[in-house]
């Protein structure tokens, strides 16, 4: 998903998924060309997130600066 940032930045995002979304989080957004990120979780088969476990996978979005980064660098960081 390419992203248009008001200074013309070319971002693009990435959603990683690995274990604890809090200890992937903090490892990426200290990453160079990393300009933001949001933790949260994908696929599970409710909106509720205060019940049990509904078969989603913790995640986080990785918007990232093209020009400073590419894709296959961030995955190789991540794995």
């Amino acid at each position: 998903m390419n992203i248009q940032h008001d200074n013309n930045l070319n971002l693009d995002s990435v959603y990683f998924a690995g274990g604890c979304l809090w200890g992937v989080q903090e490892f990426i957004k200290h990453l160079p060309g990393v300009v933001s990120t949001e933790a949260g979780r994908a696929n599970g088969t409710s909106n509720n997130t205060a019940g049990e476990y509904d078969g989603y996978a913790e995640c986080v979005q990785v918007v990232f600066d093209t020009d400073k980064v590419a894709l296959n660098t961030l995955i190789s960081y991540f794995f």
